[in-house]
């Protein structure tokens, strides 16, 4: 979206622990030319959400928070998200709750929620003649049953989560016992609602020539595995506009 509003996307390194860029990595990027930092809960998991509101305000910058991956993750008992200007929330079916596609924006700016739902219905004015268009506009509204069927995954949101920690509490118990592997930590001012589980693993002393034949292993056990996200920079769109190599 940034790239359909005009901008430029800038990308910052991650810490190789959290898996999540940081205040500091993030304000080695900023210059005059910056409007906004979006940073990404990856993965479930938190970010310095307290650091980045600080960042944000240092630089008079607008702070968008892509909790798409976070919904019910907490940190310091604030819901992650709730410190930034804005934050979205993705309900894919593989999300801690679905709605089948789609997701909400969550902001306390009035005018931004206003100025967000006339996007999201095709530009119409808002309070106004129902086929007003007072801007270009996008159809991104969900329908009826798609809602209804959020309201009732939300009521069930802890359920879910609880199952998931009880899941990564199995595998913590039995992969920690690996000196091979680095299983996830959950720090103790957190409450991480575990999109997905993602240990480490060191293949030097495995009797395995690549990651993929771990994958391969793993699936014919009947486990799901699989390696996950291309680093961003490295889509090919990306590649081909911005020269990433």
């Amino acid at each position: 979206m940034a790239i359909h509003a005009g901008a430029k996307p800038v990308f910052a390194e991650i810490d190789e622990n959290s898996f999540n860029v940081t205040p500091e990595t993030i304000n080695e990027k900023i210059n005059a030319n910056t409007k906004a930092i979006i940073p990404v809960d990856i993965f479930g998991r938190p970010i310095d959400c307290k650091g980045f509101r600080e960042l944000a305000d240092d630089h008079n910058l607008f702070y968008l928070q892509d909790s798409c991956e976070a919904l019910g993750s907490f940190q310091n008992g604030v819901h992650t998200g709730s410190q930034a200007d804005a934050a979205t929330f993705a309900f894919y079916p593989n999300k801690q709750m679905t709605t089948g596609e789609g997701g909400v924006i969550v902001s306390n700016d009035q005018d931004f929620i206003q100025n967000v739902k006339s996007l999201r219905n095709q530009g119409r004015a808002i309070d106004t003649s129902w086929l007003l268009h007072d801007k270009i506009g996008y159809n991104f509204r969900l329908t009826d049953i798609q809602a209804a069927l959020g309201i009732s995954q939300l009521s069930r949101i802890e359920q879910f989560i609880k199952a998931k920690q009880q899941i990564v509490e199995w595998y913590n118990e039995i992969l920690g016992k690996h000196s091979d592997i680095r299983v996830p930590s959950s720090p103790s001012n957190e409450r991480i609602s575990w999109f997905v589980y993602t240990p480490k693993i060191n293949f030097d002393n495995l009797k395995l020539d690549h990651r993929d034949q771990l994958v391969d292993l793993l699936r014919d056990k009947g486990i799901r595995a699989g390696r996950y996200f291309v680093p961003i920079h490295l889509q090919p769109i990306y590649r081909s506009m911005f020269g990433y190599e």
